[in-house]
């Protein structure tokens, strides 16, 4: 069910950005601008999360990702995204708790992109991204733990930026967070993560 709450909102990304790509010739001959074809790309990145409710909510954090530029003001992505695991205090009852959490989860996003000079665009993205959860939760005295696993569908935003080393490699760097992972658990935390990563594109 999540899986396709996520392929619909892909598939509307790319319907949306689809649209003015057909029109991309006249746009460009009307402006001055040279023609531009689709080139597909794929790549990683690596940096850190931050997960907002947790007292040590900071960690390593990884992604690999691969998309379709469209045209040259969009695009859509696809990727996997790791936030590593975090912990927390609280209660169970009025018992005290160490609560731990390990999250990661699959995405589909619309990319905007903005040239600011040649080799060098700002980048924006929206869309879904499809996580999972493995919670824990241990009682400090009695050393008793219970371990959950949660999955859900939530808002995922970005924002960064790109430069292109050479005719078919790209250095990008960007923020993104996913809102609500976890919602309605006492694992719910909205995540940030800010990575570093190289793709390789097609000619």
């Amino acid at each position: 069910m999540h899986f396709l709450k996520l392929t619909r909102v892909v598939g509307l990304a790319l319907f949306a950005i689809a649209m003015p790509a057909n029109a991309g010739g006249e746009f460009a001959q009307g402006w001055g601008l040279t023609s531009f074809h689709t080139t597909f790309y794929g790549g990683a990145g690596i940096g850190s999360s931050n997960q907002s409710n947790y007292e040590e909510g900071t960690t390593g954090a990884g992604k690999i990702y691969g998309g379709a530029r469209i045209h040259r003001y969009g695009g859509v992505e696809l990727g996997y995204s790791k936030f590593g695991e975090v912990s927390k205090e609280g209660l169970n009852g009025r018992l005290a708790t160490t609560q731990s959490s390990d999250a990661g989860g699959f995405y589909g996003a619309g990319v905007v992109y903005v040239p600011v000079v040649p080799r060098f665009d700002l980048i924006g993205k929206a869309g879904a991204m499809s996580w999972s959860q493995d919670n824990s939760s241990t009682t400090n005295l009695t050393k008793v733990t219970t371990e959950t696993s949660e999955s859900g569908v939530s808002p995922l935003v970005g924002v960064g930026a790109q430069y292109q080393l050479n005719n078919n490699m790209y250095l990008r760097g960007e923020w993104e967070r996913a809102m609500d992972v976890g919602a309605d658990t006492d694992f719910q935390t909205d995540i940030d993560m800010v990575n570093l990563g190289l793709h390789f594109s097609t000619l």
